[in-house]
């Protein structure tokens, strides 16, 4: 795949975001001449979705990352800046 049929693919795409993702992924590693997780057929190393730890018990609330929508988000900035 070249820049310009990536382009054209991608430009006529209506999924959303997370349907198409691995598969925008995919075809941009084709782009840039890249391996792609499929080459990895254990996922040891390098794979979609792959779980993380947190490196330590002690240090939880700091690590926890938390999905605020967007809505959410404007909220707390507009709080915040009064």
């Amino acid at each position: 795949m070249d820049a310009n049929e990536f382009v054209r693919k991608w430009a006529a795409s209506t999924r959303g975001e997370r349907a198409a993702s691995q598969e925008h992924f995919i075809d941009l590693c084709a782009v840039l001449g890249e391996v792609t997780p499929n080459s990895d057929p254990s996922g040891d190393y390098y794979a979609f979705e792959k779980g993380a730890r947190t490196p330590s018990a002690t240090r939880t609330s700091r690590t926890t990352t938390r999905r605020t929508s967007a809505p959410a988000m404007r909220a707390a900035t507009a709080v915040a800046a009064r």
